[in-house]
Parts: structure tokens; C-alpha cells; sequence
């Protein structure tokens, strides 16, 4: 039996989108009408291949960074509070500063998420600039693609 699944792996060298084998496929097996699934593995984000995909990439890795020691100190003073070791007015305290730290790393990522929102799907994932390291090949796959081989 025939896969049902095409899997596309993202990664931060360079989108898949870009990558022309990858394209090629894609359209292959997409144009079988035989797949019902397109699982991605990796990062969404490195899907993108827009002009502004280096600024959301940016801010998305900052954020993934960024947000886990607050989460692990929350978990931290959660722990503390549940287990005595400071006061209810302390640990409000530090949560609240807490928080505001959050806001400040989820505005950053929503600027970047508005950004991709307000993009048209070309604009987001642009297959103009695919290609392989071999022109001959780029050439023959594109023909192929786009119907003229």
C-alpha cells in the first residue's frame, strides 16, 4: 500500500519552500490525489520564505528562548509558596514581576505574529526563489512543474 503522508522537515538552513526537490515533491504527490495528510516536522516558522521571514524568525527564536526561564521560575516560586518557604505577599510580589516580564516577550512575538497575519499566502511562501544546486536540474524540474516538459 501507497503512503498517505507526506512529511515536510523544516529546518533553520534554509526553508523547505526553497529547497526545489522539495517542491517537486510535493507537486508530485500532492498531484497523485492520493495524500491525505501533510505532517510538518520542526519549527513552523521555517517554513516561511518571505521578504520579513528573517525578522519573524528572529523574534520567534528569541521567544522560544526567551520564555523558558520564566516558565521555569514560575515553577519554581509555585513550588516555594506550596512548600512554605515564603509568603503569600512574596509570592505575589515575584509573580507579578513575573508576568510583566512575560508581557513585555509576548508583545515582541505578537508584533512578529501580526505581521505574518496581515501577509497574503505568496508572500508568506514564495516559490520563486527555489532551487537546486544544479542548474540543469532546476531547469528541468521547473518545466516539469509548471507543465512545459
Amino acid at each position: 500500500m501507497p503512503p498517505h503522508e507526506l512529511l515536510l522537515v523544516a529546518n533553520s538552513q534554509i526553508p523547505t519552500h526553497q529547497r526545489l526537490w522539495c517542491v517537486l515533491e510535493a507537486h508530485v504527490t500532492l498531484g497523485k490525489n492520493k495524500v491525505f495528510r501533510v505532517q510538518m516536522t520542526g519549527k513552523t516558522h521555517h517554513l516561511l520564505t518571505s521578504n520579513d521571514t528573517e525578522f519573524i524568525k528572529t523574534e520567534m527564536e528569541l521567544y522560544l528562548a526567551d520564555v523558558v526561564p520564566p516558565m521555569q521560575k514560575t515553577d519554581d516560586l509555585t513550588d516555594m509558596w506550596s512548600s512554605g518557604k515564603i509568603t503569600g505577599k512574596d509570592y505575589w510580589s515575584q509573580a507579578q514581576q513575573l508576568n510583566n516580564g512575560m508581557d513585555d516577550i509576548y508583545q515582541r512575538i505578537y508584533k512578529a505574529q501580526k505581521k505574518v497575519l496581515s501577509m497574503k499566502d505568496k508572500e508568506l511562501i514564495n516559490l520563486d526563489n527555489a532551487t537546486t544546486s544544479h542548474l540543469d536540474n532546476e531547469l528541468m524540474i521547473w518545466r516539469f512543474i509548471t507543465g512545459e516538459e
